[in-house]
């Protein structure tokens, strides 16, 4: 399971076909006491490629 979810997600990776979109200071905060990660995006770009 953890591999196929690894498989997935190296399009996004900085050597990944979708990796330029990623790349460049990370706006994002894990210090808050919630923290939402939104990963549907992700998925539908997937699907698309």
């Amino acid at each position: 399971m953890l591999k196929e979810l690894g498989n997935m997600l190296f399009p996004f990776t900085k050597d990944g076909q979708h990796g330029r979109f990623f790349s460049g200071k990370a706006q994002l905060s894990l210090n808050s006491d919630i923290v939402v990660i939104e990963t549907v995006i992700i998925y539908a770009l997937y699907q698309s490629c």
